[in-house]
């Protein structure tokens, strides 16, 4: 079998990149084509901005999608770059198969209307979505949730710099520009409140860096005296010796 997958963000990826391990497993001989990275862009500004970058990634993942021929195309959350890549696979005749099943329940409940279009099988992560979808004319799978077997493999250490006597937040401000540019200046807001509470003083600021981003792309947001630390690549360790987090939906 060959399969083209896309994913965008670093949780999709993440998730996508379980998906492979578990195709391989099931099908040692199978062809695996994927496309990954930031195809994610945020809210009608940032779309506005990044509007003839994305038109490119759509025509190049269109074209690679053609000239490979799969035998099915799965689409890895993303909704923004993938309901668009499903009405193409759709019409060139490839099977569409849903993993992470866009959130139309929260927004856009119209949407669903393409879902049932242009998507053979939908994979949902949450178990009320089945009811949802199933009252809208779609019959969805539920197998879990993936985050489950991504923190379950996880290798969990101790942070270096961890006193378990000095307590933590953890944040986790995303994996884009836009949100990065949103919420950094808050987050540094956050640092100044804590610091002038007597009773929050104590605690330390650790931000989970996205695979995504490099250390700089989030320390350019903070004043020169931020002592928010940053860490790339221990989100889930973070988590675990942290009391409490402030983390980007």
């Amino acid at each position: 079998m060959k399969y083209y997958i896309i994913a965008g963000e670093a949780s999709g990826e993440l998730h996508a990149s379980n998906l492979m391990r578990a195709l391989r497993a099931a099908d040692p001989d199978c062809d695996i084509r994927y496309r990954g990275g930031d195809a994610a862009v945020m809210g009608l500004t940032d779309v506005i901005r990044h509007t003839r970058q994305v038109l490119a990634r759509i025509a190049a993942c269109k074209e690679d999608m053609r000239s490979w021929h799969s035998d099915a195309v799965i689409l890895v959350d993303n909704p923004g770059f993938n309901f668009r890549m499903a009405r193409f696979a759709r019409r060139q005749g490839f099977k569409v198969f849903w993993y992470i099943a866009p959130k139309v329940w929260a927004h856009g409940a119209g949407r669903v209307k393409k879902l049932r279009r242009d998507v053979d099988v939908l994979y949902c992560i949450f178990p009320f979505e089945l009811d949802w979808f199933r009252q809208h004319g779609i019959q969805p799978r539920y197998f879990g949730n993936p985050l489950l077997d991504s923190i379950a493999q996880w290798p969990f250490r101790p942070l270096e710099t961890a006193d378990a006597a000095v307590p933590r937040i953890a944040l986790l401000p995303g994996s884009r520009s836009a949100e990065l540019k949103f919420l950094m200046p808050r987050l540094a807001a956050l640092e100044r409140l804590l610091a002038a509470d007597p009773r929050l003083s104590a605690y330390r600021l650790t931000l989970a860096a996205a695979p995504s981003m490099t250390p700089g792309d989030y320390r350019k947001y903070l004043p020169a005296d931020s002592r928010i630390e940053i860490l790339p690549g221990r989100t889930y360790d973070i988590l675990a010796a942290s009391q409490a987090a402030v983390i980007c939906s």
